[in-house]
């Protein structure tokens, strides 16, 4: 068990500090070095690897579940030998630490570094995190204090020491293995076995057709779900037309490519719901047979987008639920047995291995207290701005992605926005800013700043900072307007408050 040395606090100064080295994080490290070069900063990083979600899961099959021109920063396109526009875990990996290398940011990074607090100090115009931080030798911790003017938060949105699991009834009656995603044990022989995987979001559509194939394919696997979601089958690799634009135009023409389709699609969905939900649907039937579909199986109870749609590459999923070697079944649980899962309507499946893909639990900030002049920050009161800070909170940017779209289309553009802020700061000497809300009188409707209906979001939006109803305090969830806003007008806005 490691022990932590509390005799000693080191304290360590900054301009700058990024929580967090997945790929926000990068991204940040990226456009401050770019954009500030003269300012010292350093990344801390809790895990002992850069990669964040990618270095973190590790279950079958995982991969993207956007195109990798979009996900790639725009700084660094994404480049492949294959073509493939879907990447798995290594090859984001891969991708991630070319990137850190070519921009040499790994001399930043400071790993095994969990920050547990983080005070914003008004007299001294600076941010105090307290860190436990594991010593190279040995499992000893110690901890260290930094000091820094400016704070990005990186830790994406969700907590990395557990997945969301609901109470099963009987759980301990199952004598075989109940696995969550996020922590997949590396041993785990599932060869000829039953498998009941609990869920039908993204995380079980990639994991199901991974483990039916190969030497090691299990024996048959069950997808239990309370209600469908919404499934396209989507090409992997590069189809003729954007092979075309690509040979023809180059990288950043097939980058826009992707952004435009995407807008495109999901614009569709939302103006017309109901024809896109029967286009969905009928594309299942078409792709797993008449035979094999059963309405109730494949009819979501929202419309298209209310929550992400769940990409299929080449419809794998689909070809696995055709072959039989998966089935859909939609019920509700009853208990767990020794046998395997009962549900409502259809007795005992049976199981030599549950899997519950049942989501994550939502950890904004790394799980930080934060706190301003000793005073901890009431989040749920703060609206976010422009999408990458707060109301009344100093020098503090938030590294947000998009719900529609690929993660880092909306990071690179925040990131990139918070640096030319801070270059601004600097070369007018100011030693903060903030958001300011509007004067009493004019006060915003409060809104969720994470418009999806996902059982996940739902269970946290009181953790959530808000969202209003306009200009800047407004999350589009549009790229286009997001660019021509973040780059292309002033960021001393009337709503910023800068001081000396």
């Amino acid at each position: 068990m490691a022990t932590e040395d509390t005799s000693t606090s080191n304290v360590v100064e900054f301009d700058a500090l990024i929580i967090g080295g997945g790929v926000s994080g990068v991204s940040a490290a990226y456009h401050l070095q770019k954009t500030c070069p003269s300012l010292k900063f350093c990344i801390l990083e809790a895990r002992k690897n850069m990669g964040g979600t990618w270095d973190l899961f590790d279950y079958p099959g995982l991969r993207s579940d956007s195109d990798m021109y979009t996900f790639g920063f725009s700084f660094r396109p994404w480049a492949s030998q294959t073509q493939s526009v879907i990447g798995t875990k290594q090859t984001i990996l891969d991708y991630l630490h070319t990137v850190v290398k070519e921009f040499d940011l790994q001399k930043h990074v400071q790993f095994q570094c969990q920050v547990l607090n983080a005070d914003w100090d008004s007299q001294e115009g600076n941010w105090t995190l307290t860190t436990s931080q594991k010593q190279n030798h040995d499992d000893s911790t110690t901890t260290v204090i930094y000091r820094a003017r400016y704070l990005f938060s990186c830790t994406g949105y969700y907590n990395y020491e557990e997945g969301y699991t609901p109470e099963f009834p009987n759980r301990d009656a199952f004598p075989g293995p109940i696995i969550h995603p996020q922590h997949w044990p590396k041993d785990l022989d599932y060869k000829d076995k039953n498998i009941v995987v609990i869920g039908s979001g993204a995380t079980a559509v990639t994991l199901i057709p991974s483990l039916t194939e190969g030497p090691h394919a299990a024996s048959h696997v069950t997808m239990l779900q309370r209600s469908p979601t919404f499934m396209a089958s989507r090409p992997s690799h590069m189809t003729i037309l954007s092979r075309s634009i690509l040979y023809w135009f180059g990288q950043d023409a097939t980058r826009w490519f992707y952004i435009l389709f995407g807008m495109f699609f999901y614009n569709i969905c939302q103006s017309f719901p109901r024809a896109l939900s029967e286009f969905l649907i009928d594309g299942v039937e078409h792709q797993i047979g008449s035979d094999k579909f059963k309405e109730d199986d494949w009819t979501p109870r929202y419309k298209p987008w209310d929550q992400r749609l769940c990409a299929c590459p080449d419809g794998d999923f689909f070809k696995t639920i055709k072959s039989g070697k998966a089935s859909v079944v939609t019920d509700h649980i009853v208990e767990f047995t020794e046998k395997g899962v009962r549900t409502e309507k259809n007795d005992v499946l049976p199981a030599d291995i549950i899997i519950t893909a049942t989501g994550l639990k939502i950890h904004f900030f790394g799980g930080m207290n934060i706190t301003l002049d000793q005073k901890p920050l009431d989040m749920p009161s703060r609206f976010i701005y422009k999408g990458f800070m707060m109301n009344g909170v100093p020098n503090f940017f938030v590294a947000g992605g998009y719900t529609n779209a690929s993660w880092t289309l909306k990071i690179d553009l925040t990131m990139q926005a918070a640096s030319d802020l801070i270059n601004i700061m600097e070369t007018k000497s100011y030693r903060y800013c903030q958001p300011e809300l509007p004067k009493p009188g004019n006060e915003m409707e409060a809104v969720p700043s994470i418009d999806l209906t996902s059982g996940y979001i739902q269970r946290s939006k009181h953790l959530i900072p808000s969202q209003s109803t306009f200009y800047p305090w407004r999350l589009y969830q549009n790229y286009l307007y997001d660019k021509y806003s973040l780059q292309f007008q002033s960021l001393e806005d009337d709503t910023l408050k800068f001081s000396k």
